[in-house]
């Protein structure tokens, strides 16, 4: 699906913590700057949608692939930086990813730079300035 000009088709939301999905659901909805907001609870329930993409015999989950993805790194069953590995490992095309973490580790965040995909790293809370600036890097890279 194409964006409009002024808003960014699709972005997934990869957030084991619902208080974070709703709080970034919150601010994306308010900034009125994406079409489609997904959301996935944690990176097995992402990756399964990413796999159902990349199935030639698919029926194509609506709005995917999505122009951008927020994802957490500490979740259960596939963290964040398994969910990168595994991405890349498809071979889609390239995937624009922005991490939103609580963590501040120096390790964590050149980790997850290491990934070409990985076009941001932002320590949480979430907030509306920064969903703007998201927004406006999305439709800027176009």
């Amino acid at each position: 699906m194409e964006p409009t000009e002024d808003k960014v088709a699709t972005v997934l939301v990869v957030e084991d913590n619902e208080g974070d999905r709703f709080l970034a659901n919150h601010y994306l909805t308010s900034s009125g700057r994406f079409e489609h907001i997904l959301h996935a609870e944690d990176g097995r329930v992402a990756l399964d949608l990413f796999e159902q993409w990349a199935d030639p015999n698919r029926e194509n989950p609506d709005h995917f692939p999505p122009d951008v993805v927020l994802l957490d790194i500490n979740m259960p069953r596939v963290d964040g930086f398994e969910f990168l590995k595994q991405v890349q490992a498809m071979g889609l095309p390239p995937v624009r990813v922005v991490v939103l973490s609580s963590s501040e580790f120096n390790e964590d965040i050149q980790q997850a730079r290491s990934f070409p995909m990985v076009k941001d790293y932002l320590v949480k809370p979430l907030s509306g300035k920064t969903v703007t600036k998201m927004a406006d890097e999305v439709l800027g890279s176009r």
